[in-house]
């Protein structure tokens, strides 16, 4: 008898036994010190700038140059 005719045949004893890992991982996860979980915290930003009617070489040369050089200057990025 393989293992799939037995959880047919006996569908009781399979369920029981799939409740019973299901309970046991449940409790498992919950008792997990929390240390194991550390803190994590996501820094993310953007910058929005328009110049209206320029075109992108020009753009790109009047602002996103400066924008870029001076974030680069912010310490911790």
């Amino acid at each position: 008898m393989n293992l799939t005719e037995f959880t047919i045949k006996r569908s009781r004893i399979a369920i029981s036994i799939f409740v019973l890992f299901a309970a046991l991982g449940l409790t498992t996860y919950f008792s997990l010190p929390q240390n194991s979980m550390p803190p994590y915290t996501e820094r993310v930003d953007s910058v929005v700038s328009k110049l209206s009617g320029a075109s992108p070489e020009r753009f790109e040369n009047l602002v996103s140059r400066k924008v870029e050089e001076k974030i680069q200057e912010i310490p911790e990025l």
